[in-house]
C-alpha cells in the first residue's frame, strides 16, 4: 500500500519546481520560451495530480477492505477461541523494550474469554543486574536447581524467574528476586503456570542486531521455560522493525504469532497456547494466518 505522505510530498516539490522554472524562465528566455515551459510544468502537474487522486483512492479502497476483514474477525473471535484454554493460568513474559499497553486490554480479555485467567506478567529488560552468592543460594534452594548459574551469567536471572513461574514456591522471595534484578512483577503469582506467553518486539535496528545475535532475554526464557515443560508460545505486534519472533522460531521452532495486536493475532495466540503448533500471522515468515478452527 501507498503510503499518501510521499505523494503529498512530490505535489509540494512540483509547486516549487513551477516557481523555480518561472523565474529561471523570466531570466533567461522570452515570452515563447517561458509560456512553453510554463505549459509543460503544469501538464507535469496535472498528471502528478491525477496519479496521486489514483493512488488515494486505492489506498482507501485497501483499508476498507483491511477494516472489513479485521471486523469480521473481531465478530468471529468469541466462536474460534471460547473454552480453549480451560481453567489455566497463563503467565505472560514481556521481553526488552517491548510495550504491550496499546493491545494489552483486547488480549487479556480474550485470554479470559477462552476460560483461562492471567496469572504473573513479568517484564525482563534487555540488562538486567547480576545476582548476589547469597540470593543464588536462596534460590537454589528454594527451587532445587543445579547448574543453572552457570549458563548465560547477564540473563541467570531470567532463568530463575522462568524456573519460579514454572514450579511455584514463596511468591514474596519471586517479588524480591525481581524488584533485585530489574525485572518487573504485577499480577497475581498463586502457584505455577503450564502455559507462558512470550511478548517481544524490534523497535528500532540496535535491538534488530541483537535479535539476530541471539543476545535477548527471550532466548533462555524459552528455553528455559521449554526445559521445565511449558508450552510456550512467542508473539509480537504487527509492526515492527524486524521480526524477533522469526528469529526465535529459526532458533528454537517453537509456536509463533506475529501480529497479536489484531483480531487474527488473539486468536492465533489462544489456539497456539491452546497446542496449535506453527507460525502464524502476515509477515513472510508466517505459514498461515491462523491456525485451524478444528476442534480436537
Amino acid at each position: 500500500m501507498i503510503d499518501i505522505r510521499y505523494l503529498g510530498i512530490t505535489l509540494i516539490a512540483v509547486f516549487l519546481s513551477l516557481a523555480v522554472g518561472m523565474m529561471i524562465g523570466s531570466a533567461l528566455g522570452g515570452p515563447d520560451k517561458r509560456d512553453a515551459a510554463y505549459e509543460g510544468l503544469r501538464n507535469q502537474f496535472e498528471l502528478l495530480r491525477t496519479e496521486n487522486q489514483r493512488v488515494q483512492a486505492e489506498n482507501d479502497a485497501v483499508l476498507r477492505r483491511l477494516n472489513s476483514r479485521e471486523q469480521a474477525l473481531r465478530e468471529l473471535q468469541p466462536l474460534a477461541i471460547r473454552d480453549r484454554l480451560g481453567s489455566s493460568t497463563i503467565g505472560v513474559v514481556i521481553c526488552g523494550p517491548a510495550s504491550e499497553r496499546a493491545y494489552w486490554a483486547e488480549l487479556e480479555a480474550a485470554i479470559r474469554a477462552a476460560g483461562a485467567q492471567v496469572g504473573p506478567v513479568v517484564r525482563i529488560p534487555d540488562a538486567l543486574r547480576d545476582l548476589s552468592p547469597e540470593a543464588r543460594s536462596q534460590y537454589r534452594s528454594t527451587w532445587r536447581s543445579t547448574g543453572i548459574e552457570s549458563v548465560e551469567p547477564a540473563y541467570e536471572p531470567a532463568r530463575w524467574v522462568i524456573r519460579a513461574l514454572a514450579r511455584g514456591g514463596d511468591p514474596e522471595r519471586f517479588a524480591q528476586m525481581a524488584s533485585a534484578t530489574g525485572i518487573e512483577l504485577r499480577g497475581n503469582y498463586q502457584g505455577p503456570v503450564r502455559r507462558l506467553l512470550v511478548l517481544v518486539s524490534v523497535p528500532d535496528a540496535d535491538r534488530a542486531a541483537l535479535v539476530a545475535s541471539g543476545e535477548v532475554p527471550e532466548v533462555p526464557v524459552v528455553e528455559t521455560a521449554r526445559a521445565e515443560g511449558l508450552r510456550v508460545v512467542a508473539a509480537e505486534p504487527e509492526e515492527t522493525v524486524a521480526s524477533a519472533v522469526d528469529s526465535l522460531r529459526q532458533r528454537l521452532n517453537l509456536p509463533t504469532v506475529d501480529n497479536v495486536d489484531t483480531a487474527a493475532g488473539r486468536i492465533s495466540v489462544i489456539l497456539a497456547l491452546a497446542g496449535r503448533d506453527g507460525q502464524f500471522g502476515s509477515k513472510p515468515g508466517a505459514a498461515r494466518p491462523i491456525p485451524s478452527l478444528e476442534t480436537r
